[in-house]
């Protein structure tokens, strides 16, 4: 292998900075800077005021040292992932200046932080991480930030990090899955013969492969950051669809723990006729007092005040209600089976 040197860009040469290994490094690195970013943000926002200033300025800092990753990526005509909260800073706080800093959280990101990571993300959150500054109290050191010295280490931690679950067990590691892989055209021996030395097809074959390349980068490029951004909305509504469905079932619980509503019977005829006529009439009108008053709107059920809503937070001992994410264990099969795959001959009943 040849020694390193300023060269040229050439980028159908395998030997200049394309290869699959510098591809796959790359994207490490921004995996590991979306898993840091997501575990230092979650941190940030439980932090006080007087912590935000400092904290933004070193999340700043070390978005803009993961940033350039991508920008060699991109310079050397590489397709690489970035996810969602790497893109969400880049965009809110990366043109922010160190100045102006603090600035304060938006809800639909700190909706993106709640919706957490799973096993399969290479950017998941892991259980620690080297140089956690944000979970001090004061300015780290340059030493104690992720800079071009320290991330090595960092993503020598990380790698064993991703190598267990939340609980602490191994679990299999997966290789990091390259998009596009970089085009490999090497040049052919020297020419022989007049024609060949006369031919010009390989430039133009290599100037349309180059053409098509950077298609195809941009369509990916395009795709991927529409796929990171439905793909937390979708996340987001999933989210939103279990809290309501929390708040209903509360609501539900506690109107059956409330005192029974009573309704006497008006007018003549049955018991139950008189009680249905009340409740028709009661109905009525509640009907039209809320269509009367335009701030009031068809609600049903007890409602629920602050203190009920905030004690959803806390619940003890709590466990998932479905338990889809245990597997069932195999059951006794009983009964006889048939390897026969025609139609059972049915029964014919005959009158007598």
């Amino acid at each position: 292998m040849s020694s390193p040197s300023i060269h040229a860009f050439k980028p159908f040469n395998l030997g200049h900075g394309s290869t699959q290994e510098v591809h796959v490094k790359v994207q490490e690195i921004i995996y590991y800077g979306e898993s840091r970013f997501r575990q230092a943000t979650a941190a940030m926002t439980k932090a006080e005021a007087r912590h935000q200033g400092w904290m933004q300025e070193c999340l700043k800092q070390e978005l803009s040292f993961i940033m350039s990753y991508v920008g060699i990526a991109t310079t050397m005509g590489l397709v690489v992932e970035v996810p969602i909260v790497l893109r969400s800073l880049a965009v809110s706080l990366g043109p922010v200046p160190t100045d102006e800093l603090p600035i304060p959280f938006d809800l639909g990101f700190i909706a993106l932080l709640e919706v957490g990571t799973n096993c399969d993300q290479f950017g998941r959150v892991v259980n620690s991480y080297r140089l956690n500054w944000w979970d001090n109290t004061r300015s780290p050191a340059e030493h104690r930030r992720l800079t071009a010295q320290t991330l090595e280490a960092c993503l020598q931690h990380h790698r064993f990090q991703l190598s267990l679950d939340p609980n602490g067990l191994h679990v299999p590691s997966k290789p990091i899955r390259v998009i596009i892989p970089p085009l490999q055209l090497h040049g052919s021996a020297a020419p022989s013969t007049a024609a060949e030395i006369d031919c010009r097809n390989c430039d133009r074959y290599r100037s349309l492969a180059d053409d098509l390349m950077d298609e195809m980068r941009n369509l990916e490029n395009l795709s991927a950051a529409m796929e990171a951004s439905t793909s937390n909305e979708v996340e987001i509504a999933k989210r939103r669809t279990a809290g309501f469905y929390i708040l209903n079932e509360r609501v539900t619980l506690k109107e059956l723990q409330s005192k029974t509503i009573t309704v006497d019977g008006v007018g003549t005829g049955t018991r139950a006729q008189k009680t249905s006529r009340h409740v028709r009439q009661i109905a009525r009108e509640d009907l039209r007092r809320f269509q009367s008053s335009a701030d009031q709107k068809w609600t049903y059920g007890e409602p629920l005040t602050v203190r009920d809503i905030l004690n959803l937070r806390h619940v003890s001992g709590q466990r998932n209600h479905t338990g889809y994410d245990t597997s069932l264990d195999q059951g006794r099969l009983r009964g006889e089976f048939s390897d026969n795959l025609l139609h059972p001959i049915p029964t014919v009943f005959r009158e007598c």
